[in-house]
């Protein structure tokens, strides 16, 4: 009886499998939509003499062979530039990656239409958008490179490059490289998406969708956990699934994993690709897209244009979040400005200038009381520890940075010595990372302005007191000092113009502060009344043997310390 149960049941799913697969489309009896050169270059052309305002078409270089690399710049001329977010898009894996051109061809009409997104964008931004930078890839060979075998996504791996200078080994290789690296240099995107996907063999052609991280190159990702989770939703919005890095639910492979690697996410090792040239010239910062469908490239740049559109959460300075240069986690040099413009500007001097700079903290951390301090090269070093010595790491006791400091007339002396005066006992130096520069490269002039950013890990917190240089310092976006609330912190952002950091050199910013609600009870353990009465009375002879041996073991080993 059971035999002929399941016999029936294989008779039954057979036939239901069989009515499914009849019913099933087969899109790939109709051929893909695969754009002609003649309709690329004209449909660009469409855009540009119907909407010469807003659309600018350039011509940023030719190829080996002559094909076209285009530049498309899409912004309203009527709003200035100076508080505009600059966002680059690019596919520069098309090339053999189709479908990336495809979104982007069909992103183009989004952004010039007439809804409320597509004129606040405008508005808002600077769009850049290179919908196909190896043209010869795409139109000649169905490769990922040109007719020399350059490909500007993967770079050989980083072989094909000087890495030193990121310039093509030989330039005549790469044009269409070598226009995407002037671009970047020109505009200092402080956002680059890079769009890739699948090369329409045939139709219906799909590949898992993601958004965020390469799965070629685990270094290639954007940093911001909630624009990140914005471009997500975006998906399922959409009525389509598509996956991050981290859905791999596995840990980034490198070489000291040794015969682990099976166990490691290790197909997207670092190296240098051409999307990384943005970052490290000008800290812009990089996203991902994999796109098998137009949408699935659409929707994510708009859900990127809506979060750009309303700002970021910056306090006053409501950029994409770039502007931090060296630091983080308590203590960080941030580029200066009023402006986006302005902040972008001083975000590349710095970004290239950051192996002078020595940024540090109080230590050990402490609650209420904090000094954050930038110094600038050889000098700023000299006058916080007497000596430029090179290293990594070091340390200045506050007693030794009073001395050393003594003679510089910009710093009050009096004042420094009575906020390290009110540091907890326990808080006598400044811990900082050096700078690493070149020993035959000259030290700049810093020609710009900084900011410094202090976090103190309290909402709320009240501010007793804020000094730079042992000087009480006034609320200012220009020289002076801004607080705002932020995921549960406090932030203080202090801004030094160029007209300051041309002469000063060190930077100590004091913050003395006091949480709005009782921490201090929170700090270490007390156990409850219950706890101590059991521990008194109820323990069982198992459980008192154990502590009484492992106290012997704790009194031998401090008597065995007094005798060293």
């Amino acid at each position: 009886m059971k035999k002929i149960f399941v016999l029936c049941m294989m008779c039954c799913l057979s036939t239901i499998m069989l009515a499914d697969l009849s019913q099933m489309e087969k899109p790939w009896k109709n051929p893909p939509k695969r754009l002609s050169l003649e309709t690329y270059i004209g449909t660009l052309y469409y855009y540009a003499q119907t909407f010469p305002d807003i659309f600018k078409l350039e011509l940023v270089a030719k190829s080996p062979k002559g094909l076209p690399v285009y530049l498309c710049k899409v912004t309203d001329p009527t709003v200035s530039d100076e508080d505009k977010n600059v966002i680059l898009i690019t596919a520069l894996h098309s090339g053999a990656e189709r479908t990336a051109t495809a979104g982007l061809m069909e992103f183009i009409p989004i952004i010039t239409g007439k809804s409320e997104l597509a004129k606040d964008s405008l508005k808002k931004n600077i769009i850049l958008i290179m919908p196909i930078v190896s043209p010869e890839g795409f139109f000649l060979d169905e490769a990922l490179w040109n007719s020399r075998r350059f490909d500007p996504y993967s770079i050989g791996r980083g072989n094909r490059v000087d890495l030193k200078t990121l310039a093509p080994k030989v330039p005549e290789d790469a044009p269409e490289y070598i226009a995407f690296q002037k671009v970047s240099d020109k505009y200092k995107p402080d956002f680059h998406m890079d769009v890739h996907g699948t090369g329409l063999h045939f139709n219906s052609y799909i590949q898992p969708m993601t958004i965020g991280r390469a799965g070629s190159n685990s270094s290639i990702g954007l940093w911001d956990a909630k624009l990140q989770q914005a471009l997500m939703a975006s998906a399922p919005a959409a009525g389509f699934g598509a996956y991050c890095m981290e859905d791999a639910q596995r840990l980034i492979w490198g070489p000291s994993m040794g015969k682990h690697y099976q166990s490691f996410f290790d197909m997207g090792q670092p190296f240098y690709y051409g999307a990384t040239y943005g970052y490290i010239r000008n800290h812009t910062m990089l996203g991902i897209i994999e796109s098998t469908w137009t949408f699935s490239v659409t929707e994510p740049l708009k859900a990127l244009l809506q979060e750009a559109n309303k700002g970021f959460s910056n306090g006053r300075v409501n950029d994409f979040k770039v502007n931090l240069i060296k630091g983080g986690f308590n203590t960080s040099l941030l580029s200066y400005g009023k402006t986006k413009a302005e902040r972008r500007e001083s975000r590349v001097k710095l970004w290239q200038k950051q192996d002078y700079f020595a940024v540090g903290t109080s230590y050990p951390n402490s609650g209420n009381f904090v000094v954050s301090m930038i110094a600038y090269g050889k000098e700023g070093l000299t006058t916080l520890t007497g000596t430029a010595d090179s290293g990594r790491w070091g340390q200045a006791m506050f007693a030794d940075i009073l001395k050393h400091s003594a003679n510089y007339s910009y710093i009050a002396h009096e004042g420094l010595a009575k906020f390290f005066a009110a540091a907890p006992p326990n808080v006598k130096k400044i811990m900082f990372e050096k700078g690493t520069p070149s020993a035959d490269v000259e030290e700049p002039e810093l020609d710009s302005g900084i900011a410094i950013g202090c976090d103190i890990p309290i909402a709320n917190a009240e501010i007793v007191a804020i000094t730079l240089n042992g000087k009480a310092i006034k609320p200012s976006i220009e020289d002076g000092y801004e607080t705002w609330v932020e995921d549960g912190f406090t932030h203080v952002r202090v801004n030094i113009p160029a007209e300051r950091t041309a002469k000063e050199k060190l930077f100590l910013l004091g913050v003395a502060w006091n949480a709005p609600f009782d921490i201090h009870s929170k700090y270490g353990y007390v156990p409850d009344e219950i706890i101590k009465e059991f521990i008194k009375n109820d323990l069982s002879e198992e459980a008192r043997r154990e502590i009484e041996e492992a106290k012997a073991v704790q009194t031998k080993h401090i008597e065995d310390k007094k005798k060293k």
